[in-house]
């Protein structure tokens, strides 16, 4: 009796292992495209273009672009301009929603990776579900800062 309970529980344990590895965080990235050409003549939204590995729910404009991640996702920014070049990404601050952001700041600064161009990185915090956030993206070209302001929704 006591081997088939053994296994019983034994077998329980596993689906619980492998129903939170199913369930676990991911690492998305969120990478904006800029037309330096486009860009100069002074409207950042007509030479942005934004990509993601992350579900695209909004794609019509850099405006209304919107991607969906679930709690405890993990979300990087980069910024690439046309010619290849990568960009500096400097901050992400959060413009709506409830308190601090889906990320338990109001802004997220962008840091340096081994001496290369600067990126954003957050871990979306619990209780986010159902909420959806406009944030700025300021990134930089040359000693110039333009904001872009983009969302993410929490679901999934």
């Amino acid at each position: 009796m006591k081997t088939k309970n053994q296994s019983v529980v034994n077998f329980l344990l596993l689906i619980l292992f492998f129903t939170g590895l199913s369930y676990g965080q991911e690492t998305y990235t969120v990478t904006l495209n800029v037309d330096l050409n486009v860009l100069n003549r002074g409207n950042p939204s007509k030479a942005c273009t934004f990509s993601s590995d992350a579900e695209v729910i909004d794609n019509t404009s850099p405006e209304s672009f919107t991607i969906l991640v679930a709690e405890n996702d993990e979300i990087i920014w980069e910024a690439f301009a046309s010619d290849g070049q990568e960009l500096d990404v400097e901050t992400i601050e959060f413009i709506t929603g409830s308190g601090v952001g889906p990320f338990g700041s109001k802004k997220l600064e962008g840091e340096k990776n081994r001496g290369r161009k600067k990126k954003v990185k957050g871990k979306v915090k619990r209780n986010m579900r159902g909420q959806e956030f406009k944030y700025n993206l300021s990134f930089g070209v040359n000693s110039d800062i333009y904001v872009i302001d983009p969302k993410i929704k929490i679901g999934r």
